[in-house]
């Protein structure tokens, strides 16, 4: 039986995992809840963390430090960036990194990473789940930021720096604080959006149906690890 934390930034996104959840068990830690259950094979640590890099990275240490998982996913929804991606698709990160943040201006100062590799196995492992599942996904490149990308311009400046599939706000945080901790993570995002100048309309119709569908989809996986 694995250890397996997972991370959301919006009730949405973990209301459906928090339900499936068997003999759940809830903490609070530096102001935020944790549910401890059981979800097929497997001990479930989950949290909701707040929007953003920091609370991310906050989550990610508690579950490392705290609750010693033994490997850490997130989840959520993000902005599409790929012309051949559509709403409702998966990205599988095979790498993630920031694009609102530059680690080669701090290469003197280690640990700074410019991409974060994901686990290679469980990735693995979710990529043959979804697979099972028929999901449309694509293992790609996930660039994290502390900002909602609603502009067209702003989407074509960090494809053309990035070469991401996606973007959204809290991935890179929590691999980099896995990568320090040495705890294997992952991080699938379901498309809510296309990062453009209608973004935010298209989030407002979308958002709720396809954090649902990826916290389903994620609830499918675990059961099948």
């Amino acid at each position: 039986m694995q250890k397996i934390g997972i991370i959301g930034a919006m009730d949405m996104e973990v209301a459906l995992i928090k339900d499936a959840l068997e003999g759940v068990q809830q903490t609070e830690v530096a102001q935020s809840t944790y549910y401890i259950g059981r979800l097929g094979g497997h001990q479930v640590v989950l949290t909701c963390c707040g929007i953003g890099k920091v609370n991310a990275a906050i989550s990610a240490q508690v579950l490392c430090s705290v609750y010693g998982v033994d490997c850490i996913i997130n989840t959520g929804i993000a902005g599409n960036l790929a012309a051949d991606l559509k709403l409702g698709d998966v990205v599988l990160a095979q790498k993630v990194l920031y694009h609102d943040f530059d680690p080669d201006i701090f290469a003197q100062c280690p640990p700074h990473q410019k991409v974060l590799l994901p686990d290679s196995g469980l990735c693995d492992r979710i990529a043959a789940g979804l697979t099972a599942l028929g999901a449309n996904f694509r293992c790609g490149v996930v660039a994290t930021g502390d900002e909602f990308v609603q502009s067209s311009q702003r989407k074509a400046d960090i494809i053309a720096r990035t070469g991401a599939d996606c973007a959204e706000m809290e991935g890179a945080a929590i691999g980099h604080v896995a990568a320090r901790n040495g705890v294997p993570f992952a991080v699938v995002r379901c498309l809510s959006d296309d990062a453009d100048d209608a973004a935010e309309s298209t989030y407002e119709n979308f958002a709720a149906h396809t954090a649902q569908l990826g916290a389903r989809l994620l609830i499918d996986v675990i059961r099948g690890l």
